[in-house]
């Protein structure tokens, strides 16, 4: 939206980007002002595109092709240089006339650039110098216009100034990089190429270019990879609830001007259902709902909020809060009932159907308490009623008990009938007498002979699929299956925050650090003076004091080996700083083990000690013991570990503490240590003394 906002592209009828959007006045006077810049400096351009999707593990290749994109030329490079050669050379149109003319596509002979034949005869005939025979000619291509894994910054610069300017000028030009942050993941080396692109773009060229980044995760988060950018990107630009509500409104829910009145007057007639639905719960009915009732239909204000709360209990991978996740849930839901008559609302229960194959994927909801949902629906208007009221009980369970987090929601019959409703004229009161008998067949089923047709199908071999208990209803399922659902949602939460997983990975690198280093003392010259040992932790340079020694100590997450080597270096023999570094070895091992840790820990403070032995935690599948899990974490830092079910691995402590001895006292470090630390000083430890220096 916002690239064509930028040249305000004109559609077929003849309406224009800038005319359709309601943007606010200060806005309006910003476009208008970009308007007259571009007249001054050759136009305006954008160019828009998701980042991990083109150019593989190159930054520079991959914003440069969303730059190739825009201008029409091929993504790929070699495909690029070929075209922008024969646009220079004033062979371009000639080339792909020719080739047309065969019957192929010009863009699948490009494809195949280096083994066509039909588009190495069409060079040759634009140009009979361009090699002697058809073979030279293929040679030609393939040495010409190579396949390259990465490009420098200057060669960079150089093709997006080519491909850019309009006689001799670079336009405005913005370039918005979607799915920022899933491009860098947890890769250092990402993030300060992303550093170095943008600072190009910016400054070299001729500052024409204005560069977005765009993603799931804000620079303003504790993601330490993407702080870094701050620098580069300065302006944050968030989007909050209120926004997402807003555009909901104004894409999917936008009214026509003369049906707004038919609306009104059909909310305000049917106000006394609207109003009693969830009635004493944190999101019923407000006097608010008034000012917003009309923009929300056919979804009411009191479901909204309910669904709000529902996805962000169910929300495991954090993705249900993103934008598109909510226009796609009420797109939908509207196109459901688009055809049905006015007084027709959305039934909260809708949600279920549209989020319950993540939330199998998840682990949220268990494959067998989806399939016994589903079963239900043999056809029958019950058996699609209980369907319906199960997978609604299902999501109503989820929401939180907690003091401050509770909403008042609970799976009573009551409340189950309220969030069912449809058709706010009639639906009401049927489904207020029927909801119960409903619930009562699930809960206590009859004996096979008299259980309806429905109900017979989807309890098979099962018990009572529901059980009541002080009048709210649950779906009845086995305690092991509880744990473990509970265990693994927590694993895949955990998985996808990865905020949470650099804070705890940094913490216990740090902790375990200090343990190493705790202990050893340091005595200087014939005198015996002590030092000790000033551990820091950090992109910045530790200070020096004169007395103690700095150790600075940083890991492959956050920086690159090559970076701690080069500022080694670059401190000289003179500094009293010992480079620690902590490679990123066997990183999914060290993730597992977090997150199985914390998962199992969080889960033993949320469930409680089970009090049937066969169902204790520390016997279940993946949630050993949490002292065993703490100790796996552990040693994946800085000791070896030994898989099995009772591992023992051995204390790293004097292993580290003997090589940094070795190391402080200028002495040769055996090759056979596996912890090293990469000091400066004495001449037994510079790089040509033939010491092997490993990562500590």
């Amino acid at each position: 939206m916002f690239r064509h906002l930028w040249v305000d592209t004109q559609f077929d009828d003849h309406s224009t980007a800038r005319g359709l959007a309601h943007l606010p006045q200060e806005v309006q006077d910003h476009l208008r002002e970009l308007d007259g810049l571009g007249r001054r400096s050759g136009g305006l351009h954008a160019a828009s595109g998701t980042l991990a999707s083109g150019g593989g593990e190159s930054v520079r290749l991959a914003v440069l092709s969303i730059v190739l994109a825009s201008r029409g030329l091929p993504e790929s490079l070699p495909q690029a240089r070929f075209c922008m050669w024969l646009q220079k050379n004033g062979h371009y149109d000639r080339v792909k006339s020719a080739v047309e003319k065969t019957g192929r596509a010009f863009a699948a002979e490009l494809h195949d650039l280096y083994v066509s034949p039909v588009l190495a005869k069409a060079v040759l005939a634009a140009d009979p110098d361009f090699a002697a025979d058809l073979k030279q000619a293929r040679t030609a291509l393939r040495t010409q216009f190579p396949v390259v894994d990465d490009i420098s910054t200057t060669e960079f610069v150089r093709l997006v100034r080519e491909v850019l300017s309009v006689d001799g000028r670079i336009p405005c030009t913005v370039i918005v990089l979607d799915e920022i942050q899933l491009f860098i993941g947890t890769d250092p080396g990402r993030s300060t190429d992303v550093q170095e692109v943008a600072e190009a773009l910016c400054k070299q060229l001729d500052s024409r270019v204005l560069l977005i980044g765009a993603g799931q995760t804000a620079l303003a988060g504790n993601v330490p990879l993407l702080q870094r950018l701050n620098g580069r990107f300065t302006i944050p630009v968030e989007l909050s609830d209120s926004d997402v509500e807003t555009v909901t409104r104004r894409v999917v829910l936008a009214k026509k001007a003369d049906k707004r009145k038919a609306i009104e007057d059909t909310v305000n007639a049917h106000a006394g259902e609207i109003t009693r639905q969830l009635a004493g719960t944190r999101i019923a009915a407000t006097a608010d709902d008034r000012n917003v009732i009309v923009d929300d239909y056919p979804l009411l204000p009191v479901r909204r909020r309910f669904w709000e709360s529902v996805l962000r209990a169910v929300d495991v991978p954090g993705t249900a809060s993103q934008l598109r996740t909510q226009l796609k849930i009420v797109h939908e839901a509207v196109r459901r009932i688009a055809d049905e008559p006015l007084g027709t609302v959305v039934p909260a229960d809708f949600i279920y159907d549209e989020i319950s194959p993540d939330l199998r994927k998840t682990g949220m909801l268990l494959r067998e308490i989806d399939e016994t949902i589903r079963n239900l629906d043999d056809g029958t208007s019950e058996g699609r009623l209980a369907q319906r009221l199960c997978g609604l009980i299902f999501l109503i369970r989820k929401l939180p008990h907690e003091a401050v987090a509770d909403i008042g929601v609970r799976a009573t019959p009551e409340m189950l009938a309220d969030l069912m409703v449809s058709d706010l004229a009639t639906e009401g009161t049927e489904l207020r007498k029927v909801v119960p008998k409903v619930l009562k067949l699930l809960a206590d089923p009859p004996p096979e002979s008299g259980r309806p047709p429905w109900l017979r199908k989807a309890m098979q071999d099962k018990g009572a699929l529901l059980i009541e208990i002080e009048g709210e209803y649950s779906l009845q399922t086995r305690e092991s299956s509880e744990w473990d659902r509970e265990f693994r949602n927590r694993q895949t939460r955990l998985n996808s925050d990865l905020t949470s997983l650099s804070t705890k990975r940094s913490s216990l690198i740090s902790a375990a650090c200090s343990e190493a280093l705790r202990g050893i003392k340091i005595v200087q010259g014939k005198c015996k003076e002590p030092r000790k040992l000033g551990i820091h932790f950090g992109s910045d340079a530790p200070p020096s004091n004169g007395v103690d020694i700095p150790v600075w100590v940083r890991d492959g997450w956050g920086e690159k080996e090559s970076t701690v080597l080069n500022d080694a270096r670059t401190t000289g023999n003179g500094s009293p700083i010992i480079f620690a570094f902590v490679p990123k070895a066997s990183a999914d091992d060290l993730q597992k083990a977090i997150v199985e840790y914390e998962a199992a820990r969080s889960t033993l403070e949320f469930k409680g000690t089970p009090h049937c032995y066969r169902h204790r935690l520390d016997e279940a599948p993946g949630l050993g013991p949490r002292g065993q899990c703490q100790d796996a974490v552990g040693f994946r830092i800085l000791g070896r570990w030994r898989p099995g079910p009772n591992p023992s691995p051995r204390r790293p402590l004097p292993r580290i503490a003997h090589r940094l001895r070795t190391l402080l006292h200028g002495r040769r470090c055996g090759a056979h240590n596996r912890a090293t630390a990469a000091p400066r000083g004495g001449p037994a430890l510079s790089p040509r003394s033939g010491t092997r220096r490993d990562d500590a």
